[in-house]
C-alpha cells in the first residue's frame, strides 16, 4: 500500500521549486542534470588557464597586427576585446557557452546547493 506525502512534505516541496524557479531551474530534473555536467568536466583552474592562454594570445595577436596612437587607444580596444570575449565568443571548453553565461550556470548550481544543504 502506498503512503501519501504527509502535508509538511508536501509544502517543503512547493517551497524548494519557488525557490528553484527563482533561480532559473524548472524541476529538480534540469538541476541534477546540471550538478551532474557540472562535477563531471575536468578541474575550473585548467579552463581558467586555458581561456587566459587563449585571451592573451589573441591579445598579442592584436598587439603585433595593430598600431595604436594612443595608450588610451589601446587601454579602449583591450576592454573592448574583453567584453566581445566574455559575452560573445563561445568557448569549446566550456560547452559552447561564453564565459559569461557559464558563470551565471555555475552561480545558480551554486546557490541552488546551498539552498539544498541547509
Amino acid at each position: 500500500m502506498e503512503s501519501k506525502p504527509s502535508k509538511s512534505h508536501l509544502m517543503k516541496r512547493s517551497s524548494l521549486n519557488r525557490t528553484l524557479a527563482r533561480y532559473g531551474v524548472s524541476n529538480l530534473n534540469t538541476l541534477k542534470k546540471a550538478l551532474e555536467d557540472s562535477r563531471q568536466e575536468t578541474s575550473p583552474k585548467k579552463h581558467f588557464e586555458d581561456m587566459v592562454e587563449r585571451f592573451n594570445g589573441r591579445i598579442s595577436d592584436i598587439l603585433k597586427s595593430t598600431h595604436f596612437p594612443s595608450s588610451k587607444a589601446l587601454a579602449e580596444t583591450i576592454s573592448h576585446y574583453l567584453k566581445i570575449y566574455n559575452y560573445h565568443i563561445p568557448q569549446k571548453n566550456i560547452g559552447h557557452q561564453t564565459p559569461a553565461q557559464k558563470l551565471l550556470i555555475v552561480a545558480k548550481v551554486f546557490a541552488v546547493e546551498s539552498i539544498l544543504c541547509n
